[in-house]
């Protein structure tokens, strides 16, 4: 679509703050606000991914509920900034289990799409569109490799969501092996 898109990596410790502003210095040694992934995507009304959003604590989370629904925000630094025309926000979350991070003020911040893990056949197709130099005997491996550890968190590998997460070779994990 001709759009700038600006992906945001989240993680657990993250703050309300974090997600629109971080602080830093200047060349001069001087406390400057610089502006988040997210808080840019808002002010040039460009898309962006954050990553992860079931990893935020759920006040965290919740307190992106005035900028979704609202379309405004007030900043760290003071300023107040408003949903510029364009500005569209995609977030990637592993499904609820142990940990139910979808709460009610959640929900109703975004449209859902559950997407299912890619089959091994589809897996196999799309790394060697993206590695076509690789060889398909090592795909092959990978692939089935990604299809043990899934089998064995299914039959309890795993004892909590950290472990679990330490186990699963997602798309992005497969590609860096690749």
């Amino acid at each position: 679509y001709g759009k700038k898109v600006e992906l945001f990596s989240l993680y657990p410790d993250m703050t309300s703050r974090d997600l629109l502003m971080t602080r830093g210095t200047d060349d001069n040694g001087n406390t400057v606000w610089r502006p988040t992934p997210l808080t840019r995507a808002v002010q040039k009304g460009n898309w962006v991914i954050l990553d992860g959003i079931d990893k935020l604590a759920k006040d965290t989370l919740t307190s992106l509920a005035l900028l979704m629904e609202q379309g405004q925000v007030d900043l760290p630094d003071g300023n107040r900034i408003h949903v510029t025309e364009g500005f569209r926000c995609l977030s990637l979350a592993h499904p609820p289990d142990e940990v139910q991070w979808i709460t009610p003020e959640v929900s109703t911040m975004f449209h859902w799409i559950q997407v299912d893990p890619y089959s091994s056949s589809e897996l196999e197709r799309v790394l060697s569109a993206l590695h076509p130099n690789m060889d398909l005997t090592a795909i092959r491996k990978i692939v089935q490799l990604r299809d043990r550890l899934d089998d064995a968190i299914a039959h309890g590998a795993a004892d909590s969501s950290a472990e679990k997460d330490s186990l699963v070779l997602s798309l992005r994990k497969i590609k860096h092996v690749c």
